[in-house]
């Protein structure tokens, strides 16, 4: 299953890209608020990432000539609460690639592969200085559901988080999610 727009590539995610993928996240950790973790997983926290995440939801990438330069994938949120066919989006680009769309294809085949898995909404928490987010998600349907004064703390500061959702269907059919090998045809 693979889509393809000009030379970019998505695909499903596989073990051997962790380290590409450690390479585009540590920078957002590094050297940015934008994600407010501090500390940078090992290799074989990525590689247990991907195969967790595809046990049962999508992890994709966006490979251009070879070299992946972007990354997406969703988490159940059922912490708490019951959350039903609703999962945490997670969406990273590497910041010097060289080719335009990797963020939009990601989602556009994140949000079809979901689709058809039975999934019904989406949540993506942003902190509230990462405009650039905040427009990527509000042009692709998000609404924004709650802010959180301070919510979080990075850097010795503290930083508001706002949550945003989008509904894939208007009315679920389903109460459980299909399991990603239940797939039959292309939708990346």
């Amino acid at each position: 299953m693979k889509f393809q727009s000009q030379q970019l590539m998505i695909r499903p995610a596989q073990v051997e890209d962790a380290k590409q993928i450690q390479q585009i996240y540590t920078p957002y950790i590094l050297n940015t608020v934008f994600n407010l973790e501090e500390t940078v997983g090992t290799l074989s926290y990525y590689e247990q990432l991907i195969i967790e995440a595809q046990s049962h939801l999508p992890f994709l990438v966006a490979e251009y000539e070879g070299v992946i330069v972007g990354f997406v994938y969703v988490s159940e949120i059922s912490f708490m609460l019951n959350l039903v066919n609703t999962c945490a989006l997670s969406i990273y680009v590497a910041e010097d690639t060289p080719v335009r769309g990797v963020g939009q294809s990601l989602f556009t085949a994140l949000e079809r592969t979901l689709t058809a898995l039975g999934m019904t909404q989406i949540i993506a928490n942003i902190v509230a200085t990462n405009e650039r987010s905040i427009r990527f998600h509000e042009k692709n349907g998000f609404q924004l559901l709650s802010t959180f004064p301070q919510a979080g703390y990075k850097f010795g500061q503290w930083h508001d988080v706002k949550w945003f959702g989008k509904k894939l269907v208007a009315e679920p059919e389903q109460s459980e999610v299909l399991p990603t090998e239940s797939l039959s045809f292309s939708i990346y």
